[in-house]
């Protein structure tokens, strides 16, 4: 180990070496080597990345654009779809087949398939403007297939279509309805033919694969290396089906595909029904990009690659340069050495100048501080010498000092000698002139003291008296004119203690003078009231004529009240338009007279600024000890009286310490609500709503449920109005949005509720909020809800709160997808102009128009109208608070769309909802030949020519 420590040592000493006796333009050429290429490997990473990041924004941008484009070529395909079956139905060569046509329930022939297009089909012409469908099937009004057109493809028509059960009937009924057949999706589409004599003949469905031909049609003339595609988004997203299979199969995944394609335009498809979410998605190949890249690159190497050498070459110039200029600085140092301090520099090896020059200048420093520790010392001893004579002229010159810097600052300077008071300086003696004399000063003996005194011309004059005991046998006085410092901190305790606007006593003072009219009141038993008062229609006046109006009533309000009290009462301005009065020694009789009075007071108009404006006031009393023996109480409980008779209307009232316990109480219920929601303590209920033209259940409305560990069940009624006035509304809301959305996905998995949405009550507070989109698409996003299942409902009185905040909002969430609802219609005085401008899919008419309708005639006007208003407006109406059968049957007559009620279903919770689901009639039953299958109850029909489920 010895030798390899010697070893080690001598290798190290030996790059030292090295490194010393190397020229410095050598080493710096070396770095510049090294440097350049490292930028160069730097540099040329770094284009290769921007490049790719400009091919690829260009691209997506140009890809974008195309993807717009193809989304709506595609949408027109679909929805041509749709118009292709409604005007087939309508067609003669259709209507003359069905009408000739007889099938009897029980004939078992097989069915007619047709390669060519049958007879009932419609004219090559109207083939071409609508595009032929790939098959088409004939159902008699049983539901029962008896002719099918497989298209000139002979492709073959899929089982679950040939034997299509009731359920995809009714799905795809007057909509496009998407369904994954043999893991291709389909787009199925029928329509119910009913003849002029109102009799069900049968129902036409058109069905087509989208696969690649579907797509090429749709998109016409294909572009090269442009792909669309369809993807289903359960678990990975994936490919459905693709313009070019060559290319992009189906089943492959797409962050399998995002390494050599560009992928933008994923939207949501909706177009009706489906069974699965799926995207629309465009690609394009990459793979003439990268190589268009590697082009550029390579081609900016070379570039790079001749410049090198030139660099390195101008890099060592210049270090020669530099290597000659530091060999001159080198020798100029010795040179000044040797001359100005006689120290020799011996030869060092020629190797690196710099440290050859570090070396001689090192050399040089310590030459230098030495000398200047030298100088150091000398400049100390002179330093102290000149100290000790400056403090002999200080104590030479120190009265002289004294007078010039009193008189400078306005200080009379006296002194105390056996004949009596002396002036010392100039400004003592304009003081003794200015008071009659030096006697005038009486001195005692405290060090700090103050004398009130009248000048020449009777005026008062403060003089403050301080000794600073400089002299132990002769005593010196000085003395200030304090006069305006005392009259400006009077003047600052008089702002402190008052309102600025009113000039009336401010709440300090109040506090203060409240609290001695306490102890005065206890010492001679007696009582002291306080009343507290709030002025109303104030706000209305700020807001409409402006701040500067109301400091000008606020102004008079401070003239007019204390001419109606006494000189021992105290009235104050606490802030904003509250004003407090202090009446010591007062019963409660004359309290109130006071409060009346004040109030008498104000009922004159404030005539500004050419305006009459009237003001009243809200008065809380409170006596104490009654109602408390100390300030803080007192004003606390006069605030609450205060409050309740703002809220009666009452205009004064007396303190009443259950009015105390209410505020109190629901103060703690708001902290315990904010805690409930932080804990996931809440609970949601779930209540049905049934669509009259399907027959069953068409949407869920989420409702918000506290059972509290101690107090039991809280009503919402109690705790959500409190929620919104403490701002607590937002993130209950969003917790209902989140519970709801999770519970809706869970059932989701379990049952086919695509025809079913979610509905969620939103506040005010949240058409307010321009984050509130942004955060329920981010929930629908979390929970895989695909927008047009969520539904929220807006009550009329919060659209009306800032309508023109408000519409905003709801546009954006109607971009999402999401469908609105008007919750409570005909409570909120609703424009009808402003309410045509509103993005709004669903009114609900409110409880208090149903429940009474089917006994008192304008209620049912009421309902009639909002009926006839909403399908004017495009708007679909559903009535709440329906709980007998008599109103379900009543709305059905006025063309109501929807119900929702106790007769229909109580809000349940969870698990209760889920059993009622399955067990209702309104809900979804199994059916082991049709699957679900969704109905109203029986009686509902009675008494009714035509079946619920077609009107």
């Amino acid at each position: 180990m010895h030798h390899r420590a010697m070893k080690q040592n001598g290798t190290g000493s030996f790059f030292a070496k090295l490194h010393q006796r190397t020229s410095l333009t050598l080493k710096m050429v070396i770095l510049a080597v090294v440097v350049a290429t490292v930028m160069w490997v730097g540099y040329d990473q770094i284009q290769t990345h921007e490049l790719k990041k400009i091919f690829r924004a260009q691209l997506s941008e140009r890809l974008s654009n195309q993807a717009m484009e193809d989304r709506i070529r595609f949408d027109r395909y679909v929805k041509a779809h749709l118009h292709s079956i409604k005007l087939f139905i309508s067609q003669h060569n259709f209507t003359d087949y069905i009408d000739k046509r007889t099938w009897t329930p029980y004939d078992n022939s097989p069915v007619k398939k047709y390669r060519r297009p049958p007879q009932w089909f419609p004219s090559s012409s109207i083939l071409r403007t609508f595009g032929q469908p790939r098959f088409a099937l004939l159902f008699d009004s049983r539901g029962k297939l008896r002719e099918a057109y497989e298209g000139p493809r002979n492709e073959g028509i899929p089982q679950s279509i040939l034997f299509a059960s009731r359920q995809l009937l009714l799905k795809s009924r007057g909509q496009n309805f998407m369904k994954n057949i043999d893991d291709k999706p389909y787009l199925i589409a029928s329509e119910l033919y009913v003849n002029a004599a109102g009799e069900e003949k049968a129902t036409l469905m058109l069905a087509s694969p989208i696969d690649d031909i579907f797509l090429s049609s749709a998109l016409g003339s294909s572009r090269p290396g442009h792909i669309v595609a369809l993807l289903t988004m359960e678990n990975s997203p994936r490919i459905l089906t693709s313009s070019n299979t060559d290319q992009i199969s189906r089943g492959m995944y797409l962050k399998d595909l995002k390494q050599h394609y560009l992928v933008t335009g994923q939207e949501f498809l909706d177009y009706g029904a489906a069974e699965q979410v799926m995207k629309f998605v465009s690609f394009i190949s990459l793979g003439e990009v990268n190589m268009l890249i590697k082009s550029i690159a390579s081609r900016e190497r070379k570039i790079r690659l001749i410049g090198l050498p030139i660099l390195v070459a101008a890099f060592a110039l210049l270090m020669f340069w530099v290597t000659r200029r530091i060999q001159i600085i080198t020798a100029h140092i010795s040179e000044f050495s040797e001359r100005a301090l006689g120290v020799s520099s011996q030869d060092l090896k020629k190797g690196d100048q710099l440290y050859t020059l570090e070396t001689r200048f090192y050399r040089l420093t310590e030459e230098v501080l030495q000398a200047r520790e030298v100088q150091r010392q000398k400049a100390e001893e002179e330093r102290l010498l000149e100290k000790k004579n400056m403090e002999i002229k200080q104590k030479e010159h120190e009265l002289h000092l004294l007078q010039s810097v009193t008189e400078a600052v306005g200080v009379g300077v006296m002194q105390k000698t056996p004949q009596g008071l002396a002036a010392v300086n100039r400004q003592m003696e304009q003081f003794s002139e200015m008071c009659g004399g030096l006697s005038s000063f009486e001195i005692s003996d405290d060090l700090n003291q103050e004398h009130s005194l009248q000048d020449r011309q009777g005026s008062r004059r403060i003089f403050q008296i301080t000794c600073p005991d400089i002299v132990k046998s002769e005593k010196i006085y000085l003395v200030r004119d304090i006069t305006k410092i005392k009259e400006q901190t009077e003047a600052l305790e008089h702002l402190a203690m008052h309102d600025i606007l009113t000039d009336l006593p401010n709440r300090a003072l109040l506090h203060d003078r409240l609290k001695q009219a306490i102890v005065t009141g206890q010492r001679d038993n007696r009582h002291v009231a306080l009343l507290m008062m709030d002025l109303d229609r104030f706000k209305e006046i700020n807001d409409t004529l402006g701040h500067h109006v109301g400091d000008m009533i606020l102004k008079e309000v401070g003239e007019r009240l204390p001419s109606v009290l006494r000189k021992a009462d105290t009235i104050a301005r606490l802030g904003g338009d509250e004003f407090a009065v202090v009446l010591p020694s007062t019963e409660k009789t004359f309290a109130i007279e006071i409060a009346q009075k004040l109030l008498h007071a104000l009922e004159m108009p404030f005539r500004i600024e050419g305006h009459d404006l009237c003001v009243g006031a809200s008065i809380g009393v409170v006596l104490s000890p009654e109602d408390g023996v100390d300030a803080h109480s007192l004003m606390q409980r006069a605030d609450v009286a205060m409050y309740n008779a703002k809220k009666t209307h009452s205009g004064v009232s007396l303190y009443n310490s259950e009015d105390d316990s209410h505020s109190m109480h629901h103060l703690m219920l708001m902290s315990e609500l904010k805690r409930a929601i932080e804990q996931n303590e809440l609970s949601l209920a779930y209540q049905p709503k049934i669509s009259y033209r399907q027959g069953s259940i068409y949407g869920i409305e989420a409702l918000v449920r506290w059972n509290h560990g101690e107090k039991g069940f809280i009503s919402p009624g109690e705790f959500v109005p409190h929620a919104e006035y403490t701002g607590l509304i937002k993130p209950m809301t969003m917790w209902v949005l989140n519970t709801a959305l999770r519970q809706y996905s869970a059932w989701r998995s379990d049952f086919d509720i695509q025809h079913i949405n979610m509905s969620v009550n939103i506040s005010a507070k949240n058409l307010l909020d321009l984050n509130f989109p942004d955060e329920v698409e981010e929930v629908l996003n979390q929970w895989s809800v695909g927008p047009s299942s969520l539904e929220l409902e807006i009550t009329e009185s919060a659209v009306m709160e800032d309508p023109e905040h408000a519409r905003k909002i709801l546009e954006h969430l109607d971009a999402l997808g999401v469908r609105l609802s008007i919750d409570d219609f005909g409570t909120g005085y609703t424009s009808l102009g402003y309410l045509k401008k509103l993005p709004v899919d669903e009114i609900k008419i409110d409880r208090s128009f149903v429940r009474h309708m089917t006994s008192d005639e304008s209620d049912a006007m009421i309902v009639r109208s909002t009926v006839d208003l909403a399908h004017n407006l495009g708007m679909t109406v559903i009535a709440e608070g329906v709980e007998t059968e008599e109103v379900l049957a009543a709305l059905m007559d006025l063309g109501c769309d929807g119900a929702q009620g106790y007769y229909i279903g109580r809000p349940l919770f969870a698990a209760e909802f889920l059993q009622w689901l399955c067990e209702s009639p309104w809900g979804l039953r199994s059916d082991s030949e049709t699957g679900p299958v969704i109905s109203l109850p029986p009686s509902a029909h009675q008494g009714r020519s035509t079946p619920l489920s077609q009107e």
